[in-house]
């Protein structure tokens, strides 16, 4: 009978009805849309944030009480691209409590800090790279010079070179050096070259004995290690707003889904 009763109405009234129906279908979408736009800029936010934890944690070996490990930085990849937190946290302004949005503000801003520094050193790194490569060419380009000028004072003649040919024995190097010594008549190319060779090794044993070692500013080490401690004392994870993140992100069991979705769109 009501049925029969409802059936009769609405068939009457269908245009009247229709547009109240679109109606109802459209806010359901747009909450849905707006649902589904806060669940992927949580779950974007909740890893994001795990990430970087897990970050910190490869990277505070790199500093020590006297310094940092030079190698591991300069090899570190960079901490953030995107900071997720930055661009979506308009969205939940209002949903989350403040200590909670305030400790993961704090959390982004020291990882910002951490990146700046991380960059500082890298860049040093990269400058000393290049400025220490100049300074060895330089000595090379030196010792080339002085060992030439060393060798021609000292040279025999292209006649006399010939002669003392004919006493050794014939092979690819000898028939090499006399070429260099036709073209270059004055010039001992073998002991040029055994002379170079012997500078350039000390060059090579000075440089790797950090005759050349980087200063890193002792203010990047200090204001790391203070970032750092910082870091230690701050709770995120334990915080009602990062489990509201977590719950909203479907990083949980499906009841505590359906929970958090009638939560956030009432």
């Amino acid at each position: 009978m009501l049925e029969s009763i409802l059936t009769t109405v609405i068939g009457a009234n269908w245009e009247k009805f229709l547009p109240a129906v679109v109606g109802l279908v459209a806010i359901f979408l747009y909450i849905l849309q707006e649902y589904r736009k806060k669940k992927d800029a949580a779950a974007l936010i909740v890893l994001q944030i795990s990430e970087l934890k897990n970050r910190i944690t490869e990277f505070q070996p790199y500093i020590y009480d006297s310094g940092i490990n030079d190698k591991n930085f300069y090899e570190s990849l960079p901490f953030i691209k995107t900071n997720y937190w930055e661009n979506y946290k308009h969205l939940f302004v209002n949903e989350i409590d403040v200590n909670s949005y305030n400790s993961i503000e704090k959390f982004y801003k020291y990882v910002e800090i951490i990146q700046e520094q991380q960059d500082l050193v890298k860049n040093l790194l990269k400058d000393y790279f290049f400025h220490n490569q100049k300074i060895i060419n330089d000595a090379r380009m030196k010792f080339i010079e002085n060992t030439l000028k060393e060798v021609d004072s000292t040279a025999i003649s292209s006649k006399q070179y010939d002669e003392l040919l004919k006493h050794l024995p014939s092979s690819p190097e000898n028939e090499q050096t006399k070429q260099l010594q036709q073209q270059n008549p004055n010039i001992d190319m073998q002991r040029f070259w055994k002379i170079y060779a012997n500078k350039n090794e000390w060059l090579i044993n000075v440089t790797n004995q950090n005759a050349l070692s980087i200063c890193i500013p002792l203010q990047v080490v200090e204001t790391l290690k203070i970032i750092l401690k910082q870091y230690s004392s701050l709770e995120i994870v334990a915080q009602e707003g990062y489990k509201e993140l977590s719950n909203l992100a479907g990083i949980t069991k499906t009841r505590g889904r359906i929970v958090t979705f009638f939560k956030w769109i009432l």
